[in-house]
């Protein structure tokens, strides 16, 4: 005889793995399951930053109209805060690789910016056939570029299927 009986291996190995398995489980269940809801969070955390950087870029837009419309027409309309700021402060943190299109179109955003200042000068001047002078100069690059970056954006959402 070899000294054990085979019988008892083949009784006690089955109890010793299923035992050793359940406190693997026990110990290592409430880790797992907090990674993965943890993981969960920050995914939904990921789409809802998404979903506003969206919206603060159409919210860049109405405020860049009512910025024109103060300065360049003499309305009177609270201008809040400029929404890109908000912007750049998602994308820095959530999503880094949109600040290079987010600084282009902070630049074409100052060129616009500028031009409403100079129509805003000329108004106040009495030249009011001239306000509108190279409107067209600045709104047609402000325009475009908005355009490329809210595309460049939704692009990268569809390219991941949703999984932003």
């Amino acid at each position: 005889m070899s000294g054990q009986d085979p019988g008892v291996w083949s009784v006690l190995l089955p109890v010793l793995v299923g035992g050793g398995l359940t406190l693997l489980g026990v110990a290592l269940g409430p880790a797992i399951t907090q990674w993965l809801e943890a993981r969960s969070t920050s995914e939904a955390k990921r789409i809802e930053r998404f979903e506003e950087l969206l919206q603060l870029l159409q919210q860049h837009d109405e405020w860049m109209n009512l910025h024109r419309l103060v300065n360049a027409f003499g309305e009177t309309h609270e201008i809040p805060s400029d929404p890109l700021a908000k912007a750049f402060a998602i994308s820095a943190i959530y999503f880094p690789e949109f600040l290079p299109d987010l600084r282009e179109l902070d630049t074409v955003t100052l060129q616009y910016s500028l031009w409403t200042s100079q129509a805003a000068q000329r108004r106040l001047e009495g030249k009011i056939t001239s306000i509108t002078d190279g409107f067209e100069s600045v709104t047609g690059p402000y325009l475009k570029k908005r355009a490329q970056v809210r595309e460049r954006i939704i692009q990268y959402a569809v390219s991941r299927k949703g999984r932003v």
